[in-house]
């Protein structure tokens, strides 16, 4: 319906993970262009909300999730500019295979003219095979450098961008405020949407400068006592939740006298996926878990089992009681990472609603 009825060109950005933080960075970037964006769809913000404010003259950005993209079809508008950031096993309670899964995100090029843009995931094999079936104009992006073809690519800390054989450095990521290397791979998929939208080089600078993320993403919400609490409630995935892990628990961020700096918080409802990389991640990187109840939590326990891999656990029926076991048995220079890698029905609404929890948690703790 939005689309039908919206005046402006759209960006919709879609993906198994990084879509919302690549949507915000793009948003910014036109922004900081110059342009009034407008910024909704599966980041709890209805685009129908404020479509009747819309301009022919502004840019809408639209991150949108599988179960929006099915809906696309050759009867109605498809997004201009449309991006996938990678493809990953997810919602495989609801999809019957990847294949499926698949499928449903590709839709979010699949009706497009020949004069729309496509910005597609060279470094992740589905969507790679995905590029290979793009209508309009395509341009790739990726972590590492690639040949000759359209698109954006990091080279050591700098986005270059090639179009026509024609290369060119548009940001350092040196100044840009979010860590991790998943942050550097969605700044490469915002750059390459942003400038196909009409983002200048200098907003591109501009807003990579200032954005500092978004909430419920590896986001540090308070230091107690020395002890670090980090919400990282949407990795609703055990590729998330590696991702997570592979951040915090890294041999930079431990101690030399006292070892492993992470208490990790996970666990919830399973989604049909695979927990058989999780064990060893978290063996390497965490001292302790706490668990929440849920299906996916069973599963993963099980793979520990399987693996016959042991970490210290503890099991904790809510949010409060995770909170505040973790907070009792961190010590100054820790970090309490709540990372689920699972859905969180159940016990939760949903998975904003788990982070919600866990903030007023770590809020009401006292040292």
């Amino acid at each position: 319906l939005f689309l039908d009825a919206c005046p402006a060109p759209v960006v919709g950005i879609t993906g198994t993970r990084g879509k919302s933080t690549t949507a915000a960075l793009t948003a910014a970037m036109l922004e900081a262009s110059g342009y009034r964006t407008w910024l909704g769809g599966n980041i709890l913000v209805s685009p129908l909300s404020f479509l009747h404010r819309v301009k022919s003259n502004h840019h809408v950005v639209l991150e949108l999730s599988s179960f929006q993209t099915e809906t696309l079809g050759p009867d109605c508008s498809a997004p201009q500019v449309a991006v996938i950031t990678n493809l990953m096993r997810d919602h495989l309670n609801f999809y019957p295979n990847m294949k499926a899964y698949a499928a449903a995100k590709e839709r979010i090029f699949a009706f497009q003219s020949l004069t729309s843009a496509a910005i597609v995931g060279r470094d992740n094999a589905w969507t790679r095979s995905m590029g290979t079936r793009v209508i309009g104009r395509r341009y790739w992006w990726s972590a590492k450098p690639f040949p000759e073809e359209n698109g954006a690519f990091l080279r050591g800390s700098r986005i270059v961008v090639r179009e026509n054989g024609r290369e060119r450095v548009v940001v350092d990521l040196k100044t840009m405020r979010l860590p991790g290397e998943h942050n550097r791979a969605n700044a490469v998929a915002a750059v390459m949407a942003a400038l196909v939208a009409g983002a200048t080089d200098a907003g591109i600078r501009r807003a990579l400068k200032t954005f500092r993320g978004l909430p419920n993403r590896q986001e540090v919400v308070a230091e107690k006592g020395g002890v670090r609490f980090v919400n990282d409630t949407t990795a609703t995935t055990p590729d998330a939740l590696l991702v997570a892990l592979q951040s915090f628990g890294s041999p930079s961020t431990r101690s030399a006298r006292s070892g492993k700096r992470l208490i990790l918080i996970t666990g919830g409802t399973d989604k049909n996926l695979d927990f058989r990389d999780v064990p060893k991640a978290v063996r390497r990187a965490v001292r302790t878990m706490i668990l929440l109840p849920g299906s996916g939590t069973d599963k993963m326990v099980a793979a520990f089992r399987k693996q016959r891999i042991r970490v210290p656990a503890f099991s904790a029926d809510s949010m409060d009681a995770a909170v505040t076991l973790a907070a009792g048995i961190g010590a100054r220079g820790d970090t309490v990472l709540l990372s689920p890698g699972c859905a969180s029905f159940g016990l939760f609404k949903n998975e904003f609603d788990r982070g919600e929890k866990f903030v007023a948690s770590v809020k009401r703790l006292s040292f």
